[in-house]
């Protein structure tokens, strides 16, 4: 591997590249604390999504796997096969007064309950009108 006009400056003047590189983290810890944001994400895929199934859902990785496995894999409306389609196509179902997990959606029943509000009204007049 051949070394770049930048790599061989950083290798022939550690000391300024240290300071560059200081000075860039002081000037901006918002891209710095992104930077290593995506990097642990990528790091740690699995320890990310417990990190924000906990953080936003109160729930553990390992609660959300027994809810699928409680689905038999499967969407809890729609019975959508999950093996099939892409983890960022599930979604964590959650009563927004309550906050508490009902269960996992596919993308599609998950928008069109959001769409519905959660009104248990709308869905009843919804149904009605689609069984004229």
């Amino acid at each position: 591997m051949t070394d770049t006009a930048v790599q061989r400056w950083k290798k022939a003047h550690p000391e300024k590249n240290r300071e560059q590189v200081r000075r860039y983290r002081l000037r901006h810890p918002e891209k710095v604390a992104a930077s290593k944001k995506r990097w642990w994400a990528q790091l740690y895929p699995e320890k990310q999504w417990d990190y924000w199934l906990r953080k936003k859902y109160k729930i553990t990785l390992e609660a959300y796997d027994a809810l699928l496995v409680a689905q038999e894999f499967k969407c809890a409306v729609c019975k959508v096969d999950f093996k099939r389609m892409p983890k960022k196509l599930r979604h964590v179902d959650h009563c927004h007064k309550t906050k508490r997990v009902r269960g996992i959606l596919c993308f599609e029943c998950n928008w069109a309950l959001g769409f519905l509000k959660d009104d248990e009204v709308t869905i009843s007049n919804l149904l009605e009108y689609v069984r004229r």
